[in-house]
């Protein structure tokens, strides 16, 4: 049962860090990122696709509590 305890965390910490990487690349690419490029099409489509990270996590069937 620790194991099983012990692996869960692992995966949680694991996800944690997903959406901390994601939510810093979000704040990275907000309006100073585009006052200093001018380039505002371009990191807009940057967000999109970074935003487009999450859908594996929110459609898989995977459930992590049968681990």
């Amino acid at each position: 049962m620790t194991l099983r305890i012990e692996n869960m965390i692992e995966i949680l910490n694991g996800l944690e860090q997903i959406g901390d990487i994601m939510m810093k690349f979000l704040v990275f690419l907000g309006p100073n990122l585009k006052a200093v490029t001018g380039n505002s099409e371009g990191i807009d489509d940057l967000v999109r696709e970074v935003k487009e990270l999450v859908t594996p996590f929110e459609t898989s069937e995977l459930n992590v509590l049968s681990f």
